[in-house]
């Protein structure tokens, strides 16, 4: 993280941060799917 805030000139990582960590909801969709995926599968043995 450290070497993208230099490089985008930015003073502090915690701005790097929040400025390119944004969530879509098909991201939320994605990451929804998965984790039942992996509790389907934790449930079936």
């Amino acid at each position: 993280m450290k070497t993208i805030q230099e490089n985008l000139g930015h003073h502090d990582a915690a701005f790097t941060l929040q400025e390119y960590s944004g969530v879509t909801n098909k991201m939320r969709q994605t990451a929804t799917d998965e984790v039942g995926k992996l509790l389907l599968k934790c449930l079936e043995g």
